[in-house]
C-alpha cells in the first residue's frame, strides 16, 4: 500500500500502536490543531516533521510558544517509524487505507459539522465511494426485544427501498441489524467502528458486502484497538455527521452510549432525530422528544425525508458558515 507521508506523520502523531510505552499519549485533536497551526505558521506541513533536522527546529519553536508541554513525547511519537511499517503492513493485509482532513475524499459532511474537531486521520476498509451518499443513521441499545428487532429489519429494508444509506456504530443489536437488514435489501450500508476494525473487516457477516463494495466501515482509531467509552462516545458524533437524519430505535433514560450520543446530537443540532415511539424503552425515547427530537412517522418516504431535511437546511443557513467551514480546511 501506497501512503502519502503526509498521513504517515498524521498517523504518528496521532495513533497509538500495540507496543507503545505506557507513559507515552498521542496528541489528541485539539493539540493536533495546535501543532497545525504552527507548522502553517512557518510555511510546513506535517510531513516536514519526518525529517530529524525539521523536527529539531519545529520543537524549538514548539517550546518557545509552549503551545504543548513536554517536546519530548512529540518526538517519541515521530520516532515510531518501524511500528508505523509494521501496523502498516498489517493493516494493508486487511485492505484498510487512510484519509486524512486535506485528501479530497474525506467526508466533507464530517468536516462541515465538527469542523476543528474532525479527526485528522479515517482508517477506511470498502468502497470510498459510499462516504459520499446520503445516509440515515439508526443506533440503539445492544439489549432489543423482538418489536424493536422488527422495527430495525423494517426500517433497514426501507432505507434502502428509498435509495439511502444506514449508518451506524457496528455494535451488536441495532447497529448490526440495521446494517445487515439493509445489505440483504441490496443497499448500502455504513458502519463507523469504535474498535477492532481490522477484526470487523473479516468477519463473516460483512466481509463479502465489502467486497461486493455495498458496505464501507470506517474508524477514527487504530484498527487493532480495543475497547474504550470515549471511543465510542467519539463513534458517536461521526455517525450523527454522516447522516441526514438519524432514527433511534430505542435507549435508556440518562444512561448508555445512545442516549448519550443521541442528547450531544440534539445539543450541537447537527442532524434531526426521531425515536420509535413503540420502543421496548420508552422511558427513554420519549424524553427525547421533550429535549426536540422528533416522533417516527407512520410513513417513511421521499416526501417526509425532503420536509425533514429541507426544514433543517433553512434552519440551518448562516452567513458565517462558509467561513468557518474554510478556516477548518486550512488545517492538516
Amino acid at each position: 500500500m501506497n501512503t502519502d507521508s503526509r498521513t504517515q506523520a498524521i498517523i504518528l502523531l496521532t495513533i497509538p500502536f500495540k507496543g507503545d510505552k505506557a507513559n507515552l499519549k498521542t496528541l489528541n485533536i485539539n493539540e493536533y490543531n495546535k501543532v497545525s497551526e504552527l507548522l502553517k505558521v512557518h510555511n510546513a506541513v506535517p510531513e516536514d516533521l519526518l525529517e530529524n533536522k525539521f523536527l529539531r527546529f519545529f520543537l524549538d519553536e514548539i517550546n518557545k510558544s509552549d503551545i504543548i508541554k513536554n517536546t519530548d513525547r512529540i518526538e517519541s511519537l515521530m520516532r515510531r517509524k518501524t511500528s508505523l511499517a509494521l501496523a502498516m503492513d498489517k493493516w494493508s493485509k486487511a485492505s484498510i487505507y487512510f484519509l486524512n482532513r486535506q485528501n479530497e475524499d474525506y467526508p466533507k459532511k464530517i468536516k462541515n459539522k465538527l469542523k476543528r474537531m474532525s479527526p485528522p486521520i479515517l482508517f477506511i476498509a470498502g468502497s470510498k465511494n459510499n462516504l459520499m451518499k446520503s445516509n440515515i443513521a439508526v443506533v440503539g441499545s445492544r439489549k432489543i426485544d423482538d418489536n424493536d428487532i422488527l422495527f430495525t429489519k423494517s426500517l433497514g429494508k426501507k432505507v434502502a427501498e428509498l435509495g439511502y444509506s444506514v449508518v451506524s456504530g457496528c455494535a451488536k443489536g441495532v447497529d448490526e441489524i440495521a446494517m445487515t437488514s439493509t445489505l440483504d435489501a441490496e443497499g448500502i450500508a455504513l458502519g463507523v467502528a469504535a474498535n477492532n476494525l481490522l477484526q470487523l473487516t473479516t468477519s463473516q457477516i460483512y466481509r463479502d458486502s465489502i467486497i461486493n463494495k455495498n458496505l464501507t466501515l470506517l474508524s477514527p482509531y487504530n484498527p487493532e484497538a480495543g475497547f474504550h467509552v470515549g471511543n465510542a462516545m467519539g463513534r458517536n458524533k461521526i455517525i450523527y455527521c454522516l447522516s441526514e437524519f438519524a432514527v433511534i430505535v430505542n435507549c435508556t433514560l440518562n444512561k448508555g452510549g445512545t442516549w448519550t450520543g443521541a442528547v450531544e446530537n440534539i445539543k450541537k443540532e447537527w442532524v434531526p432525530i426521531l425515536v420509535n415511539h413503540n420502543s421496548s424503552d420508552k422511558e427513554g425515547n420519549m424524553e427525547l422528544t421533550n429535549r426536540g427530537a422528533q416522533l417516527f412517522p407512520e410513513t417513511l418516504d421521499d416526501k417526509f425525508i425532503k420536509s425533514l431535511t429541507s426544514k433543517e437546511e433553512i434552519k440551518k443557513k448562516d452567513n458565517n458558515t462558509k467561513k468557518n467551514n474554510k478556516k477548518q480546511m486550512k488545517l492538516f
